[in-house]
């Protein structure tokens, strides 16, 4: 790898070993471009000497050398051990790939993402000061650990911020009482609306509203299941609000170990389910594993579900883009939990 002559050479152009894969099964379809700085030194107090601001372009455009694009940042022997079976892959009449060709394994571009394109270049509003920074909100779920970075033994260092939640699933066994009723029920009432049938290809546990219960009798028993989710409100301050603001990627995490013994987390990129390209979901797709969905693609019955005060309420509709709606959960004090009781007018 050389550097750029500055006077005959203006551009240079490489394919990376993902998009040499790509282009290998004719799937490579370029769609996006961004730019990079992070060869140029901006304060060269980071560089140990000092210089007076008329400088710093000249130094920046004339005199700082440039090396030719870097398309590879792994041997050939790494990258095949890396290829991984591309579950579910389909040929292009929909048939299962069940002997070796260019879908039976696929190459993640996860080094390329870690080391070539991690840190393009972001905008800004032109009339603030700061730079953008991130608000994220809870509506439903908790933080269960954060970190201001990420890294790794196979990861770059990056001034990301971290998050970490989790999802539980919780499974009781109740049983129906001696008058046909339930006994306890442990659903509780703010979650009923999000159960929905057992039959449904995404249950989230049973419906007793149903009429589920007149088919049980005195002293069944059946599995309750108490769903849960994550209720995010994520904004971006001081960057122009556009339409579509967010890439989001999903990434699965395996372990594995490697040749010293040692055990390593691997990141496989998960994609979308797209009813024009896909031919079924696949656990190579994000929906195979969860539902994702945002901005008015969530229903109001999650923002019921997680009980959303009236301030985030308008904070919410403020974009004008849905409408909540929460019926009332039940008629209890919130301080005493004792039922309201009508009171007769006195004599």
């Amino acid at each position: 790898m050389g550097f750029f002559d500055t006077k005959e050479e203006v551009i240079d152009i490489e394919l990376t070993q993902y998009g040499k894969s790509l282009l290998s099964r004719g799937k490579f379809r370029p769609s996006f471009y961004a730019f990079f700085d992070d060869d140029i030194i901006y304060d060269t107090a980071y560089a140990g000497f000092h210089e007076i601001q008329n400088d710093s372009e000249d130094r920046i455009k004339n005199r700082t050398p440039r090396s030719h694009t870097q398309h590879v940042f792994a041997g050939l022997e790494e990258n095949i051990s890396k290829l991984t079976p591309a579950e579910g892959a389909m040929d292009e009449e929909g048939n299962p790939v069940t002997k070796f060709g260019p879908d039976a394994f696929v190459l993640q571009p996860l080094i390329e993402n870690e080391y070539a394109l991690g840190i393009p270049i972001g905008q800004s509003t032109l009339g603030s000061e700061y730079a953008p920074a991130w608000e994220v909100n809870y509506f439903h779920g908790k933080v269960s650990g954060s970190l201001d970075h990420l890294s790794g033994s196979n990861l770059a260092y990056f001034r990301i911020p971290q998050l970490d939640s989790t999802l539980t699933y919780e499974t009781f066994l109740a049983k129906i009482g001696p008058e046909g009723n339930l006994l306890t029920d442990y659903i509780p009432d703010n979650l009923k609306n999000l159960v929905i049938e057992e039959e449904d290809p995404a249950e989230l546990g049973i419906n007793l509203e149903t009429g589920m219960l007149d088919e049980l009798k005195p002293g069944d028993t059946f599995v309750q299941v108490k769903p849960d989710f994550l209720l995010l409100e994520i904004l971006e301050h001081n960057a122009d609000f556009w339409k579509e603001n967010y890439d989001i990627e999903v990434y699965k995490i395996k372990e594995s170990v490697n040749a010293n013994n040692r055990k390593v987390k691997e990141q496989q990129q998960l994609y979308f389910f797209n009813p024009d390209v896909d031919f079924e979901l696949t656990p190579t797709h994000v929906e195979y594993y969860f539902h994702l969905n945002v901005d008015e693609e969530i229903s109001s019955k999650y923002f019921c579900a997680a009980q959303v005060t009236e301030t985030q309420k308008r904070s919410i509709i403020s974009d004008g883009l849905r409408v909540i709606d929460c019926p009332d959960m039940d008629s209890t004090r919130d301080l005493y939990k004792k039922p309201l009781e009508d009171i007769e007018e006195p004599c």
